[in-house]
C-alpha cells in the first residue's frame, strides 16, 4: 500500500511510503531528516512514524492515510506540545506599609502554569497572580507578594499542572534603610562602552545589533559592558539598578586598571571584577573574533566564533551576517546549510567548518576576498531558549602590482629613474635604496584612484656606474614588501645610451637568490629576442555551440609557451571595445565588462605561465550568440583569435491537452516553451502521416526563448494515435509526445453501415425500419443536447445578473505574495522571510493567502477567476473572521469552503475528508457561484461551462472570496491568479 503521514491537509507530506520504500525527495521541507518510519509490524498493518525533535511550530493536526487499489482511509489527531517558560524574575518594585513588594515575572508557559511564593520554611505565601495569554497562546504570569525587611530567602516557583517540570528564582531580603543612607548619584562613562551598547542621558545602557560610529579609546571595552564615571577608593556607597525584563546581566565593581581588550574573561575577584549576575540554566554567550580580521585581496578570510561556556549548537540555527542581521552570509539550519538564502555577493564562497560543531565552535570561511568586502560582521547563534550574537571587522588590503621601474633620459650628469605601482591598500610606503641599501632621497607621489586603491610614483637622480638600485614599496606594517631592482652600467655620453646595458629584477623581499638567477639569464640573453618565430593567438577554432543556461569555456593559448602574467588579455564582441573580460597588469578589470556579461564570467588561469588561459561564461542566453574574440598584448607584441558562439535551447517536454469538440472532432492543443533557436513541430498519426495544424503560433519572449502553441482536430477512425513532435535544428534533437484517443469520443460511421448498404436494394423494408430507429436515435440524443445546451445557457445568463466587482485586500496577504495595484491579481515572490510579529494584525503569517475586500452577508454573488496554466492553486470563499496565524485545514468546520488543483491533475475538497472531482476539460478560468440565504458555493468551470461542485452549508457570519497561488510553483508555468472582467448585465 501506499501510506502518508500528513500535516493539517492531505498534500502537505510529512512522510510518505511508496512502492515498498520511503519517498524523502516529496517530504515538506519542515520535516526532512526529522522522520523515521517503523515498519516492523507492516505485514500486520501496523506502522509508527518518529518525529525527533519537535518545536512548537510542529503543534496542529496531523494525519495518516492507507491507500490500497480497492480502498483509501485516513485518521487525524493533534499534536500538543509544551513549553517550559523563561525563569522567573523576581525584582523589589516599591516599599509600601513598613514592607516590601516583590514582584515575579516569567513568560512562555504552556500549557497553564502553577505559580507559588515561598519562605526560607518552604511555606507557601499569599499572593496576587494573573496569568494572560500571548497571540501564540502561550502564557506569561505575574505575582506580587509584600514581605518584611529581613524576611531572609523568598522564593518565586512556576512549575506545569502536573507538577512535572519547575523553574525556581530565589531572592534574599535584607535590612535596606541604613544602605539607602549611603545613596550616591552615579552615572556611565560612554568612552568605555563596548561599540555595541547604545546610552541615553548617561543613565541608561541597551544593547543593538550594529557598532557605533564612535571615536576609539584606550579606555573602552572589548567586553559588552560599560563603567561608571564615579571612581570610589573609600568610604561607603549605594546606588540601585532597574534590570527590567532582562534575563541576562551583571552589575558589581571592578578594578580601573582591569584588562579592557579581552572578550572572554571570568568575573571574579582574582580578574579585579566583584560582580552579581543573572545568567539562565543551559545560558551561553557567543565569542567571536576579538580584533579586526586582517586579510589580503584574492585571499581566504576565516571567521571563528565559539559559544561559552561549551555547548552543542548542532540543533541551533547558526547564521553569519554581513551589517545587518537579515543581510545572510551563510545560514545553518536544521543540519544542514541553506545556501538558498544567501546574499548574492557570498553564493559559492562560503564554507561552514563544523567539525567541533558539538563543542559550540564553527568557522566560516570566505573565499577569494575583494575590497567590496570590507565591513562589519556578525555570527549569530539561536536555539529554542537563547539567543545571541558577536560581531567584529574586516579590514581587506591589496598588494599592489610590481614596481616598474623606467630609464626616463639624462638629467645633468646623471640619470633619471622612475618607479610606478598601483592597487595599493592601505598607503603604502615607497623607498629607494642603493647597493648596500641605505635609502636614498627622492621625489614621490600617492594619489587614491575612485576605487579607494593607492597609485604610488617616485622619481630619483643616479650617477652612471651606480650599480644596483631598488625600489622598495610596502605595506606601513612592512609585513608585505614587493622590490623591483635595476643595474646601472658603462656608457659616459648621451650618444651611448643606445647601447647602455640596464637589467630589471622585480621580487619580493626574502626571494634574492631567485632575483639573482634571473639578472643572470638577462645578462646572456641581451642583445637579441628570445625567438625569433612569430608568436600567434589561438582560439577555440570557427565556432562553439552552447547550450542554454549551461556553461561555456573559451580558451586562448599563445603558439609558443610564453608567460603571459604581465600581458594585458582582452576577450571582446564584435569589436575590441565590447569587453567580455579584461586582464590587465595581473587583475581583472571587472567595472571594464559589458552590463551583459557582469557576473558571469571567471577567467581560469592556472597554466598562465605558459601563455594559456580558459574565460567561463555561466548562465548562457540566446543574447550570447555572434563573434567573440581573445587579444594578447604585452609592450612589443600583439596578437588576436577569432571565433562565433552558436546557442541552442532543447524546450520542455511537449504537453497535449483536450481542448473540447469541434467540427465533428476533437480538437488538441500542443504547447511547449524554452527553444532557441526557432523550433519545427509537427502533427502526426500512427501510421507517421503528417497532420495538417489547424493553428500555429510561435512567438519568442523577453528571454529569447520561442514558446508555441498549435492546434489539430482529428476526426474518427485511423487517427487513435497521435503525437506532437518538436525539433531543434541546430542540435537534431526532437522531443516527441504521444496520446492514444478511444474512437469512442470521435464520431466514427458505424462499422455496419457499409454492409448495410450493400444490402440496400434487396432488403427495403429493413432498411425503413433500421432507418426509422436511427433517425429516431439521434433525434432524441440532439434534442438531449439542446436541452443541456439551453440549461447551460439559461445557468450562464441567472449567473450574469449576480455579477460582483472583487478586488484583493492587500493587507490581508501573506508576505510571500505578491498583490498588483489594481487588486485584480495575485502572484508568488517565492521565499520571504516572515517576521514573528505581522505588520497588519489582518495579514496571514502561515497560509500563503489573500482574501477579497468585500465581505458577503446575504445575497447572491458571482466571480471568475483566470488560474492560467498552475499545477496548484485553491480558490473559494471563507469566513472573515478566520484565524490569520498559524495554519489551517480548509474544510468547512474551520470555515473555508474551497476547491483545489495539486500537481496540475488531482482537483478535490475537503467536506472535511478529501473528496476527489473529475474534471472534462481542465479549467483555465473558474467561476464562483455564491448564494448566502440558500447556504450554497458552487465551482464552474468557464472553459466548457459545466459545473464542478456545490457547498451545502449554513453560513454564520459575513464571508471572503479566498485565493491561495500555492507559492513556489514548482511547475512550468507561473502565471498569477487573475480577477476577470465581466461585462454586466
Amino acid at each position: 500500500m501506499e501510506v502518508r503521514f500528513f500535516r493539517d491537509q492531505f498534500y502537505a507530506v510529512m512522510h510518505l511510503y511508496r512502492e515498498g520504500k520511503d519517498q524523502h525527495d516529496v517530504q515538506m521541507p519542515a520535516y526532512r531528516g526529522r522522520t523515521e518510519l517503523v515498519t516492523d509490524f507492516i505485514a500486520e498493518g501496523h506502522v509508527s512514524l518518529r518525529l525527533e525533535k519537535v518545536t512548537l511550530s510542529d503543534t496542529g493536526l496531523y494525519g495518516c492515510w492507507f491507500s490500497s487499489q480497492t480502498n483509501d482511509q485516513e485518521a487525524i489527531w493533534e499534536l500538543q506540545v509544551s513549553v517550559l517558560g523563561s525563569a522567573p524574575l523576581v525584582s523589589m518594585t516599591r516599599c509600601i506599609d513598613g514592607g516590601i513588594e516583590l514582584l515575579c515575572e516569567s513568560s512562555g508557559w504552556f500549557p497553564q502554569p502553577t505559580v507559588k511564593w515561598k519562605d526560607p520554611q518552604g511555606h507557601d505565601l499569599p499572593s496576587d497572580s494573573k496569568v494572560n495569554a500571548d497571540r501564540h497562546g502561550l502564557f506569561d504570569v505575574e505575582t506580587s507578594l509584600i514581605v518584611q525587611e529581613n524576611a531572609g530567602s523568598i522564593s518565586c516557583s512556576i512549575q506545569y499542572p502536573d507538577q512535572s517540570q519547575e523553574v525556581e528564582s530565589r531572592v534574599w531580603i535584607r535590612e535596606l534603610r541604613d544602605a539607602r543612607k549611603h545613596a550616591v548619584e552615579v552615572t556611565l562613562d560612554p568612552n568605555t562602552a563596548q561599540l555595541q551598547l547604545c546610552m541615553f542621558d548617561l543613565k541608561t545602557v541597551t544593547s543593538r545589533n550594529t557598532h557605533q560610529e564612535v571615536t576609539l579609546s584606550m579606555k573602552r571595552f572589548l567586553k559588552k559592558c560599560v563603567m561608571a564615571s564615579q571612581g570610589f577608593q573609600e568610604g561607603k556607597h549605594y546606588w540601585e539598578v532597574d534590570v527590567g525584563c532582562n534575563e541576562m546581566w551583571s552589575l558589581g565593581v571592578c578594578r580601573d586598571d582591569v584588562d579592557r581588550e579581552v572578550t572572554d574573561v571570568t568575573l571574579s575577584p582574582d580578574n579585579g571584577y566583584w560582580v552579581l549576575g543573572l545568567e539562565r540554566e543551559g545560558q551561553w554567550q557567543v565569542i567571536g573574533p576579538d580584533k579586526p580580521v586582517q586579510v589580503v585581496v584574492g585571499e581566504d578570510a576565516v571567521f571563528s566564533c565559539f559559544l561559552s561556556p561549551k555547548t552543542s549548537a548542532e540543533a541551533m540555527e547558526v547564521r553569519f551576517f554581513r551589517d545587518q542581521f537579515y543581510a545572510v552570509m551563510h545560514l545553518y539550519r536544521e543540519g544542514k546549510d541553506q545556501h538558498d538564502v544567501q546574499m548574492p555577493a557570498y553564493r559559492g564562497r562560503t564554507e561552514l567548518v563544523t567539525d567541533f560543531i558539538a563543542e559550540g565552535h564553527v568557522s566560516l570561511r570566505l573565499e577569494k576576498v575583494t575590497f567590496s568586502d570590507t565591513g562589519l560582521y556578525g555570527c549569530w547563534f539561536s536555539s529554542q531558549t537563547n539567543d545571541q550574537e558577536a560581531t567584529w571587522e574586516l579590514q581587506v588590503s591589496g598588494l599592489g602590482s610590481g614596481p616598474l621601474v623606467s630609464i626616463m633620459g639624462y638629467v645633468g650628469k646623471g640619470i633619471q629613474l622612475l618607479c610606478k605601482s598601483s592597487g595599493w591598500f592601505p598607503q603604502p610606503i615607497v623607498k629607494w635604496k642603493d647597493p648596500q641599501g641605505h635609502d636614498l632621497p627622492s621625489d614621490s607621489k600617492v594619489n587614491a584612484d575612485r576605487h579607494g586603491l593607492f597609485d604610488v610614483e617616485t622619481s630619483l637622480i643616479v650617477q652612471e656606474n651606480a650599480g644596483s638600485i631598488s625600489c622598495s614599496i610596502q605595506y606601513p606594517d612592512q609585513s608585505q614588501d614587493v622590490e623591483s631592482r635595476v643595474w646601472i652600467r658603462g656608457g659616459s655620453t648621451a650618444e651611448e645610451m643606445i647601447d647602455f646595458p640596464v637589467f630589471l629584477d622585480t621580487s619580493q623581499r626574502g626571494l634574492w637568490p631567485s632575483s639573482l638567477f634571473f639578472l643572470i639569464h638577462l645578462l646572456l640573453l641581451q642583445p637579441g629576442e628570445p625567438n625569433s618565430e612569430e608568436v600567434k593567438v589561438i582560439g577555440p577554432g570557427e565556432s562553439i555551440l552552447a547550450i542554454v543556461g549551461e556553461e561555456v569555456e573559451f580558451p586562448c593559448h599563445l603558439s609558443l609557451y610564453l608567460d603571459a602574467e604581465y600581458m594585458e588579455i582582452l576577450w571582446f564582441r564584435s569589436q575590441t571595445s565590447d569587453v567580455v573580460h579584461l586582464y590587465q597588469e595581473r587583475q581583472e578589470l571587472h567595472e571594464q565588462q559589458m552590463a551583459q556579461f557582469q557576473n558571469r564570467t571567471k577567467l581560469v588561469k592556472d597554466d598562465i605561465v605558459h601563455g594559456s588561459v580558459i574565460l567561463q561564461l555561466t548562465g548562457v542566453t540566446p543574447a550570447d550568440e555572434g563573434p567573440y574574440g581573445c587579444r594578447f598584448l604585452s609592450s612589443n607584441s600583439s596578437g588576436e583569435a577569432v571565433w562565433e558562439l552558436e546557442v541552442a535551447g532543447l524546450g520542455s517536454d511537449p504537453h497535449i491537452s483536450l481542448e473540447g469538440f469541434k467540427e465533428g472532432g476533437i480538437q488538441l492543443k500542443c504547447s511547449s516553451s524554452g527553444w532557441y533557436p526557432k523550433p519545427k513541430v509537427q502533427w502526426q498519426d500512427r501510421r507517421g502521416q503528417c497532420l495538417p495544424p489547424e493553428s500555429e503560433a510561435i512567438i519568442q519572449d523577453a528571454q529569447g526563448l520561442f514558446r508555441l502553441e498549435t492546434s489539430v482536430v482529428i476526426q474518427g477512425g485511423a487517427h487513435s494515435n497521435v503525437s506532437c513532435s518538436i525539433q531543434n535544428p541546430l542540435l537534431r534533437q526532437k522531443k516527441e509526445f504521444v496520446v492514444q484517443i478511444a474512437d469512442v469520443f470521435l464520431p466514427a460511421p458505424s462499422p455496419w453501415k457499409r454492409a448495410f448498404l450493400g444490402t440496400l436494394v434487396g432488403l427495403p423494408l429493413l432498411l425503413a425500419l433500421f432507418a426509422t430507429l436511427v433517425l429516431c436515435f439521434f433525434h432524441k440524443q440532439r434534442r438531449s443536447q439542446e436541452k443541456l445546451k439551453e440549461q447551460a445557457e439559461k445557468d450562464k445568463g441567472e449567473l450574469q445578473t449576480e455579477l460582483v466587482d472583487v478586488t484583493l485586500d492587500p493587507a490581508s496577504a501573506h508576505p510571500s505574495l505578491e498583490v498588483s495595484q489594481d487588486g485584480k491579481s495575485v502572484s508568488s515572490r517565492g521565499w520571504a522571510s516572515v517576521s514573528a510579529v505581522p505588520s497588519d494584525p489582518q495579514q496571514f503569517t502561515e497560509q500563503k493567502c489573500v482574501l477579497s475586500r468585500e465581505r458577503f452577508l446575504a445575497g447572491r454573488h458571482y466571480w471568475e477567476v483566470d488560474v492560467g496554466r498552475r499545477s496548484r492553486w485553491f480558490l473559494g470563499a471563507c469566513l472573515a473572521a478566520v484565524v490569520r496565524t498559524g495554519q489551517a485545514r480548509l474544510s468547512p468546520a474551520a470555515g473555508y469552503w474551497v476547491m483545489g488543483l495539486w500537481n496540475s491533475c488531482e482537483y478535490f475538497v475537503l467536506e472535511p475528508r478529501r473528496v476527489a472531482l473529475t474534471l472534462r476539460v481542465p479549467p483555465r478560468r473558474v467561476g464562483i457561484f455564491l448564494d448566502y440565504e440558500a447556504g450554497k458555493l458552487a465551482f464552474f468551470n468557464v472553459s466548457d461551462g459545466s459545473h464542478i461542485f456545490t457547498f451545502t452549508d449554513t453560513f454564520l457570519g459575513p464571508l471572503c472570496a479566498y485565493f491561495r497561488p500555492r507559492a513556489p510553483d514548482v511547475s512550468e508555468h507561473t502565471d498569477p491568479l487573475t480577477l476577470c472582467s465581466l461585462p454586466s448585465g
